[in-house]
């Protein structure tokens, strides 16, 4: 999976999801960090992800899309959902 995220971008998202899961009562931020690694390499912006399908537009992406899933199908068909790290659009 290539991201246009470098590893200190990641390095920074990885412990600003530590930090919103800790002032949230979860003490094992750590693993949310590595399910939003894994499933976008850290990728919120389909502008940083964009061999993957289009979500709905986010003003945390300029007013562009996130990314939506792309391993359910083709992106034409939108049968991909939004991952955990992209509710928020």
């Amino acid at each position: 999976m290539q991201s246009l995220l470098t590893a200190a971008q990641r390095r920074v998202r990885a412990g600003e999801i530590r930090d919103a899961a800790a002032a949230n009562g979860i003490t094992q931020g750590w693993l949310l960090a590595g399910i939003a690694d894994a499933e976008t390499r850290m990728s919120h912006c389909w502008s940083e992800l964009t061999w993957a399908c289009q979500g709905p537009n986010s003003s945390d992406c300029g007013g562009g899309p996130v990314v939506a899933g792309a391993g359910d199908g083709p992106c034409s068909l939108r049968q991909g959902g939004l991952g955990m790290f992209q509710f928020d659009a």
